[in-house]
């Protein structure tokens, strides 16, 4: 993963914890409206589309899996990260 993919992963998972308090619904639409917006500004830089798809479907599962991590994994609700 890139450092770009990386910080967009992360960016979105920490919003994805708030919204997570919330309901699960607002969660799964704020993950729906970030990667549209991703989408976006990709595609306003000229990426191509096959690579805009790609990077869409990477990120979507690592910031599930990092988001499942901080909230069941061992320092859950500790504040620490590995």
């Amino acid at each position: 993963m890139s450092d770009a993919q990386a910080d967009r992963v992360s960016s979105v998972e920490s919003s994805m914890c708030v919204g997570i308090a919330r309901t699960a619904d607002a969660a799964e639409n704020y993950l729906a409206g970030e990667l549209r917006r991703v989408r976006h500004e990709l595609q306003a830089m000229g990426v191509p589309g096959e690579i805009i798809k790609r990077e869409l479907r990477a990120m979507e599962p690592a910031v599930r899996g990092e988001l499942w991590r901080l909230m069941f994994g061992p320092l859950s609700g500790t504040g620490r990260r590995r």
